[in-house]
């Protein structure tokens, strides 16, 4: 379980996730072989995340609120994520 300290105008904030960004990858096969490459090194499910898909990047946003600028200025459309149950 990840925690996240943040400070907001009312004071800090601790949310916790149980996903994690692993990379930003530009296309499919690359997210293919980082999945295939942490498969058995990871405890947890891995995912592919298409982040042209609205509903995949709403989730990458409620672990990492600066995902989607850092996905567009990279240029990468596929993010790799584990999930913890």
């Amino acid at each position: 379980m990840w925690f996240i300290h943040n400070v907001s105008p009312l004071g800090p904030v601790v949310r916790t996730d149980k996903m994690a960004i692993v990379d930003l990858v530009k296309d499919l096969e690359d997210a293919k072989k980082r999945v295939a490459l942490l498969k058995p090194k990871i405890v947890g499910e891995l995912l592919i995340m298409d982040l042209e898909n609205v509903i995949s990047l709403e989730q990458l946003l409620r672990v990492e609120p600066e995902a989607a600028r850092t996905s567009e200025d990279s240029r990468q459309r596929y993010a790799v994520v584990v999930r913890y149950a």
